[in-house]
């Protein structure tokens, strides 16, 4: 039972068993750090025991320059130098150092002798105590009273190098200095820091410029930046820093493969105790939401069942067997376990004819490899009545395609399918209507044609009687009788351009005409073309902005121009020159046009009536015309499918404004 009892508790806490292995595992990473320390410790003592290395080749080749200086101070104390003891003394000591430049002695700041003479002339007196440059260096060997080198700085006789000065004293009082010169290439070249791409060290020699307080370095900058371990060391014989860097460290590297596998092992690890130890209640867990979702399932179906006005059913192909939920009872009328048994009773309530013809469908549908079902029938229900219904389901076959169960729903589609039915009805009650009208249009157009034809007819015979009156008579009549035949024949003329006007008003909207892309402009100039005679005598003056192509009906547009500039002209004053503008502007769905002038203008209560039919504002014996010009533009414009108006103030002209869609119907 104890034991029971631990299997369970693991089972219990299976993620805090499994993260304890993953710490159990990890604490293997100790090694792994220690590895990294003692790696770094050796990285650490390499660079150290270079850095020895490089102090003492450093040291070994500056000994020497120890030794010289010394030589000859102890010569300069006992008994003065000569010239020749110096060069002797001097070729023996470059012979067997050849990373030495030339060696000097300096007397009181002044260099008195150098060997070798040759390319080094320009340091022969040179004072390096009132050199700004020297100076520092040469108070500090002073100061130190011992060897003490300087540099690199740029020498008097060429190049950068170093100068290892020893102060001379004869009986404590400063006499001069001894010197070695060592050229900067033959220094690097002599510590072998010529070639440092080769090298697994970065290593650097600086100091500290007296006069500037700058860090000056030796060797090369490198542009690199390195992230091995450094050390840096003060060389004792003059103020110098070497460093040196070991250019990769690679201990981390080296450990790095470790650090993962462990890491990886640990996590693979923890993971598979956690999985194994959480898997009873895994299945447990998935158990208890299996059974949860089942429950929740039939729960959702119930409540859907309730909710819907659909009828739904399942039907067992093996069997025969059919369920049907509730709502069957409340569509129909028939209580529910009259359905269940089977689709007998079902198909009873079909009309003969329509069960037979449902049954082949069924037939042909599961022989078929459709997976989709659908019907639209009518079945009777409780009350007597018919009610049509939609029929969609699905079928569940076996792996030979053979069906095994139908499942779908019913819906009650009797008032969509009542509501098909009057708007097909109406549907071909408008057609009806639309060809009695189209046959009434041609009538009326015919009608328009005939009357106008069979009303002039009559209209000249008067002209022409009434002229022949005038002519005949013309000495017998009194100016009243002339008078009379006058006003007759003027009322004719007028009874025949009100008929032709009427004539052009009921033909519009009917041309076949094609729409087409035509210049604006042109059609115009085509305006002002057939009103030539008009606008040569009123001295009218017509201009206009840039205008657009349009696709269009020509004629009626040219018809609409003709007519808006014609009334401007004929409106004009009398003490003014008609001037007349259009212009035009868009937007994303139409055009904008306007035709403006400056003439009569129109009082604000006409603004709307002047596009009525046979509206005219003014008597005949001031302004001719029948009053029809402006209804046949808004007629165009209307059957264009757009809008016209007009702006306009008395005295002061107006403008009529009108658009066209650009996507004309």
């Amino acid at each position: 039972m104890k034991r029971i009892s631990k299997t369970s508790l693991l089972h219990k806490y299976p993620i805090a068993l499994g993260i304890f292995v993953f710490l159990v595992i990890s604490g293997l990473q100790y090694f792994t750090v220690k590895d990294y320390e003692l790696k770094k410790r050796n990285e650490e003592q390499y660079v150290n025991e270079y850095s020895l290395l490089i102090e003492k080749q450093i040291n070994a080749a500056l000994s020497n320059s120890i030794a010289i200086t010394r030589v000859l101070e102890f010569l300069e104390k006992k008994d003065s130098v000569t010239f020749d003891e110096f060069v002797i003394v001097s070729k023996d000591f470059l012979e067997t150092n050849t990373f030495i430049d030339a060696i000097q002695l300096v007397e009181q700041g002044r260099i008195k002798f150098t060997y070798p003479l040759e390319g080094n002339e320009a340091a022969i007196g040179f004072d390096i105590l009132n050199d700004p440059v020297a100076k520092g260096g040469a108070l500090m060997t002073i100061e130190r009273k011992k060897l003490y080198f300087a540099g690199p700085i740029h020498l008097k006789q060429g190049g950068l190098g170093i100068i290892g000065r020893r102060p001379i004293f004869k009986n404590d009082v400063f006499w001069g200095f001894a010197a070695v010169i060592i050229k900067l290439d033959s220094f690097l070249l002599a510590q072998k820091f010529d070639n440092p791409d080769r090298s697994n060290f970065y290593v650097q020699l600086s100091s500290i410029n007296k006069e500037t307080g700058e860090e000056e370095f030796f060797l090369p900058k490198s542009p690199k930046s390195y992230d091995g371990y450094k050390k840096t060391v003060f060389m004792r014989d003059g103020d110098w820093k070497l460093s040196i860097q070991l250019k990769k460290s690679t201990a981390f590297q080296e450990v790095y493969p470790f650090l993962f596998i462990r890491i990886f092992l640990s996590i693979i690890l923890g993971y598979m105790t956690y999985h194994i130890a959480r898997t009873p209640s895994i299945l447990t867990k998935l158990l208890e939401e299996r059974s949860r979702e089942i429950k929740e399932s039939n729960e959702r179906f119930e409540y859907v069942t309730q909710a819907t006005s659909d009828g739904i059913w399942d039907w067992d192909l093996q069997t025969g067997k059919v369920y049907r939920t509730p709502i069957f009872e409340r569509l129909f009328g028939y209580r529910l376990e009259m359905y269940q048994d089977s689709m007998k009773f079902w198909w009873s309530l079909l009309e003969l004819d329509e069960l037979k013809k449902l049954q082949q469908e069924l037939n042909n549908f599961f022989q078929s490899n459709q997976q989709n079902w659908e019907a639209q029938y009518k079945v009777r229900t409780a009350e007597g009545k018919f009610a049509y219904v939609l029929e969609k389901g699905i079928v569940i076959r076996d792996k030979e395609s053979k069906p095994l169960r139908l499942i779908g729903a019913v819906v009650d589609v009797t008032e969509s399918k009542v509501a098909e039915m009057k708007l097909i009805h109406l549907s071909e009650e408008l057609a009806n209507r639309a060809k009695k009208l189209e046959v009434s249009n041609e009538e009326l157009e015919q009608f328009a044609y005939i009357a106008s034809h069979d009303l002039q007819e009559p209209l000249r015979m008067v002209t022409g009687f009434l002229n022949r009156l005038e002519m005949k008579y013309s000495n017998v009549l009194d100016e009243k009788a002339k008078e009379y035949i006058y006003y007759a024949t003027d009322g004719a003329k007028r009874m025949r351009q009100v008929i032709l006007d009427l004539l052009t008003y009921s033909r519009i909207g009917t041309s076949t005409e094609e729409s087409k892309v035509i210049v604006v402009e042109q059609a115009i100039r085509e305006v002002i073309k057939l009103n030539k005679s008009l606008i040569d005598e009123t001295s009218a003056q017509i201009s206009w902005n840039e205008l657009p192509k349009i696709k269009i009906q020509e004629t009626p547009f040219v018809q609409l121009l003709q007519n808006l500039i014609g009334n401007a002209i004929k409106y004009r004053r009398s003490e003014l020159n008609p001037e007349i503008h259009i212009a035009s502007y868009e937007n994303e769905l139409e055009w904008i046009f306007e035709v403006a002038d400056n003439g009569i203008g129109i009082e604000e209560d006409y603004l709307e009536k002047i596009f009525i039919i046979f509206q005219k504002l003014h008597p005949k014996s001031e302004y001719e015309g029948s009053g029809i010009g402006l209804a046949i533009c808004k007629k165009i414009i209307d059957r264009f499918g757009g809008k016209i108006w007009v702006e306009s103030k008395v005295n002061h002209g107006s403008k009529f404004i009108f658009t066209i869609p650009k996507k004309l119907n």
